[in-house]
C-alpha cells in the first residue's frame, strides 16, 4: 500500500474568462522509502498540487489516496491516517504569542503523538539537531526566518511517520541547517517514510531524490529515477514541453 497516489488530479481555474489550468491529470506514488521531488518553473502548479494534497485546495477531478483511503471522500480512518503525515509549507503559519515549546506542544495535542516519541527523528531530537532548541523558549513572533523553517522542518519530519511533505524546504536555512536538513531527509527515508519534495533546488534533488517529477504548466511532463545530473534532465525536459 503506497502511504501516497494521485489519480488523474486535476485542478481548472478562471481567472478574467479564461480558463487556466492549475494542474491536469497527475497521476503519480509515492512509496514507503521513497524520496520523489517535485521541480518545475514558477507558475507550474508544485504548490497547487501540494495544497490539494493537504485539503487546501480541492481538486475539480480526480481522487487524492493516502493509506488506501480516497481522502477526498473523508472516510473512515481519515483522521487516523492525517495525523501520520508531516507537511512543512512554503509560508506556515505559527501563533506568534507563544513561545516555541508552547506551540510544539499545541500540535503535540493535535497529532496524539508525544514529541519525545520517535527516536532520533523525534522532535526533540530533530529540533536539537537543527540547533533550534535553544530557541524554543521564546515567542515565535521574535523568530528569524530561518528559525521559523526550523521549527516548521521539526513538526513535518516528527510527525511525519507514513508521509512528509515539504514545499521549498530549504528557504531561508544557512549551509550548515542545509546539511543537517539533507541527513534527516535520508534517515526518514531509511527509516521507511515517504517523501514528497518540492523544491527549486535542483542540488537538492540531485542529493535525496530516488524519483524526478517536472511538471510545467500545469501538467506533469515527465517522471524518471534520479539520474546522473538532475540538472540536465530538468532542462530537457523543460526544453521538450516548449516543443509540445
Amino acid at each position: 500500500m503506497h502511504p501516497l497516489k494521485t489519480v488523474n488530479l486535476t485542478k481548472i481555474y478562471a481567472r478574467r474568462g479564461q480558463i487556466i489550468e492549475g494542474i491536469a491529470d497527475v497521476t503519480l506514488t509515492v512509496s514507503a522509502g521513497e524520496v520523489l521531488s517535485l521541480l518545475g518553473p514558477n507558475g507550474a502548479g508544485k504548490t497547487t498540487f501540494i495544497k490539494m494534497l493537504c485539503s487546501q485546495v480541492t481538486p475539480d477531478e480526480g481522487e487524492v489516496i493516502l493509506d488506501g483511503l480516497p481522502i477526498l471522500k473523508k472516510p473512515k480512518g481519515f483522521l487516523s491516517v492525517r495525523r501520520s503525515i508531516g507537511y512543512a509549507p512554503e509560508t506556515p503559519f505559527f501563533y506568534s504569542n507563544l513561545t516555541g515549546w508552547e506551540f510544539a506542544r499545541f500540535l503535540e495535542s493535535i497529532y496524539g503523538f508525544s514529541l519525545e516519541q520517535g527516536n532520533l527523528l523525534s522532535f526533540v531530537n530533530v529540533a536539537n539537531r537543527l540547533h533550534l532548541t535553544p530557541q524554543l523558549g521564546k515567542l515565535v513572533g521574535t523568530y528569524s526566518k530561518g528559525t521559523l523553517r526550523k521549527l516548521i522542518l521539526s513538526f513535518a519530519i516528527a510527525f511525519g511517520r507514513r508521509l512528509i511533505i515539504l514545499d521549498e524546504p530549504s528557504n531561508g536555512l544557512d549551509p550548515d541547517s542545509y546539511l543537517i536538513l539533507r541527513e534527516l531527509l535520508l534517515e526518514c527515508k531509511a527509516a521507511n517514510r515517504a517523501i514528497l519534495l518540492s523544491t527549486h533546488q535542483l542540488a537538492m534533488a540531485q542529493d535525496v531524490a530516488d524519483t524526478i517529477v517536472v511538471f510545467v504548466q500545469g501538467r506533469m511532463r515527465c517522471l524518471a529515477k534520479n539520474t546522473a545530473s538532475v540538472e540536465d534532465f530538468y532542462k530537457s525536459a523543460v526544453a521538450d514541453s516548449e516543443v509540445l
